[in-house]
């Protein structure tokens, strides 16, 4: 099978085999510099040069990865290779402005890389601002990275071909893990199955033959993460949360939480493990907690204590409720005006973030529903 070659101290890594059609070209000088420029130059900028670099001089292997496994830029799925019409196709400001602010980022480093590097000391022509798209594209659906306890920077960033075949899943029934010690020291990944194929079978029995091997990209990514890197949202991510804005426009902050998770009858600790364990239970029931998690933590209020209190709560939640019935029903059920040029895993992606985008936000507006019945009650019971 293929080796992993560590590049510059498992900062920057690419799997290669050696053997298959010639060899790993060293990298110039200043290219190297590059790579070791551990904290100053972002990971994926130093993955992405290193991954052209290798595509042009890796040999058969690398050519045959970059042209037939990593997809073109035409169809690359992370957000900062849609077009100005793919990105109007999410229904979110937000969302499109942030595959812009990439697109910008990706143009501004193959900028950089022009100035840094001529075609003596790179060792090929410098980057084009498309290669710079495509590559750093590849890095950010494509590697495997590593985290230091207690810091944002990865410890080891690392692009490994036929691993990076495997799909997400949120129930994922294999991982993957880094053995530096492996082959001699130069280190080596695996994929590791975690969980039976069949919760009823024995203790020992693992996946069968012939099952996909899944595993999860980043078990903390929401559907937008996902759909900025990997172009995709899954059914009921159990990290989906209502957005600032959808906070804002709904008026969430006059509700009080302490009156949400008592309506929902969870107290504030339990909530906590249970979103964490969402993973495993049916859709419904997944997206009611992230709705029940978003009221608690935009709600500011505090718990009534009086009846005309309670009144007021009833009638906040209520026109919470309206409101995000008014932004769900805002992103339709179909997407209109799909522009001829959008590919069709693109269009199915935007649809599925809106879809989901949208059932978040009918599962919250049902919460409210029961706050204000719950509300109600309590007012009531004062009177008596």
């Amino acid at each position: 099978g293929a080796g992993v070659e560590a590049a510059r101290r498992h900062r920057a890594c690419a799997a290669a085999d050696a053997s298959a059609g010639g060899g790993f070209a060293r990298p110039t000088a200043r290219l190297e510099a590059f790579l070791d420029a551990e904290g100053v130059v972002p990971h994926d900028a130093r993955l992405g040069l290193l991954l052209l670099h290798a595509a042009r001089s890796g040999g058969e292997y690398w050519r045959y990865y970059a042209r037939h496994v990593v997809p073109p830029l035409e169809a690359a799925p992370p957000l900062l290779a849609w077009s100005e019409a793919e990105l109007a196709m999410l229904g979110d400001a937000r969302l499109a402005n942030e595959g812009r602010e990439l697109r910008e980022r990706a143009d501004r480093i193959a900028d950089e890389w022009r100035q840094a590097f001529t075609q003596r000391t790179l060792g090929s022509a410098p980057p084009t601002d498309a290669e710079a798209r495509w590559a750093l594209a590849a890095c950010s659906s494509r590697c495997f990275s590593t985290e230091r306890p207690e810091e944002d920077w990865p410890a080891m960033v690392l692009l490994c071909p036929l691993l990076d075949l495997a799909n997400h899943d949120v129930a994922p029934n294999a991982m993957w893990e880094y053995d530096a010690a492996a082959e001699g020291g130069e280190g080596a990944m695996r994929l590791v199955s975690c969980r039976p194929a069949d919760p009823a079978e024995p203790e020992g029995v693992w996946l069968a033959q012939g099952d996909e091997v899944l595993i999860s990209y980043s078990p903390s990514s929401d559907n937008r993460h996902l759909l900025t890197h990997y172009g995709f949202a899954v059914d009921a991510n159990a990290n989906d949360r209502l957005s600032a804005e959808d906070i804002t426009r709904a008026g969430l902050a006059a509700l009080s939480a302490e009156a949400v998770l008592a309506c929902a009858g969870v107290s504030r600790d339990d909530l906590d493990w249970i979103i964490g364990d969402c993973g495993v239970r049916p859709p419904l029931d997944r997206r009611r907690l992230c709705a029940v998690a978003s009221l608690r933590e935009a709600g500011r209020a505090a718990l009534p204590a009086a009846r005309h209190v309670w009144l007021e709560q009833a009638q906040a939640a209520a026109e919470a409720a309206r409101q995000l019935r008014l932004m769900a029903g805002e992103l339709g059920t179909e997407l209109e005006g799909v522009p001829a040029e959008a590919l069709d895993a693109r269009v199915s992606a935007a649809a599925a973030f809106r879809e989901q985008r949208a059932l978040l936000l009918g599962a919250a507006a049902g919460e409210c529903d029961t706050l204000v019945k719950h509300c109600v009650r309590e007012a009531e019971a004062m009177v008596e």
